[in-house]
């Protein structure tokens, strides 16, 4: 059971092996992808894990006020302005009950 290992400890029958990496990384960056290259030739499966800790980023935001209604649609429209009951593939106008519009394009 793997329950039962810490890193770096070898299971009775050489089946698998645990192994446990800290990478520092830059705050200010994302990471897109982590390569793992092994220069030794092995008959053991391999299972990779990967966690990521997130840090905390202050962005200056309090709270977010919305419009009452700002979010229920009023109608729904083709390019054409014929309404739809609702949206179809091709470009689609919606428009909120507040007065605003937004242009959804379905493939």
């Amino acid at each position: 059971n793997a329950d039962n290992y810490i890193a770096g400890d070898i299971d009775t029958r050489y089946s698998f092996r645990l192994y446990e990496f800290t990478m520092p990384t830059d705050k200010s960056k994302r990471i897109k992808s982590v390569t793992f290259t092994s220069r030794k030739s092995s008959s053991y499966p391999t299972i990779l894990g990967i966690a990521k800790k997130g840090f905390y980023v202050p962005t200056g935001i309090v709270s977010v006020d919305t419009e009452e209604g700002a979010d229920e649609i009023q109608g729904i429209y083709n390019i054409n302005g014929m309404r739809l009951n609702a949206p179809q593939r091709g470009i689609n106008i919606i428009r909120y009950k507040n007065g605003s519009t937004k242009k959804v394009i379905i493939r």
